[in-house]
């Protein structure tokens, strides 16, 4: 048996922004902006949207983790 995943409100709407911070950042490209050649800023949004999309029960832990990670060194 298949378990569909549903999103919450939260995830979508962060889903929705990082699609829409990417498509500024393609049309600063055609713009001119200079940019490299594979602009790393796709890969730091559109991951992230990937991974809160199609892998929720994944993305969880790895948050949690990262978390974790974060305040303890932070506050340490």
């Amino acid at each position: 048996m298949k378990r569909k995943w549903r999103l919450s409100l939260e995830e979508k709407i962060t889903i929705a922004c990082l699609i829409v911070a990417a498509a500024g950042v393609v049309l600063q490209i055609i713009s001119g902006h200079p940019y490299p050649e594979i602009p790393p800023v796709f890969f730091i949004l559109l991951i992230p949207a990937g991974l809160i999309s199609f892998a929720p029960w994944r993305s969880t832990y790895q948050r949690r983790c990262g978390r974790y990670f974060f305040i303890s060194r932070t506050f340490s």
